[in-house]
């Protein structure tokens, strides 16, 4: 739960770090492309935990439940 916490905290600051460049900062390919890379970051730190969390509710169905959220991952990322 405190790499999650973590992850989540860093995606904030991301978010807000983003918001902030695009108020007070003219567009540009490193300040905007910053944000985005620390919310990866997070994104990352986040989904091994998560990923066991999930298969932990579902233990007669492991594979199943990870097929499923790595496609949600994949399609709410597109």
């Amino acid at each position: 739960m405190r790499t999650i916490r973590l992850g989540f905290a860093v995606m904030f600051s991301a978010v807000v770090l983003n918001l902030f460049t695009c108020w007070l900062v003219p567009p540009g390919v490193p300040w905007n492309v910053l944000p985005v890379m620390l919310f990866t970051v997070g994104s990352s730190l986040v989904m091994p935990s998560a990923t066991l969390i999930l298969l932990d509710l579902f233990p007669a169905s492991r594979g199943m439940a990870s097929s499923l959220q790595g496609f949600l991952q994949f399609t709410l990322s597109a």
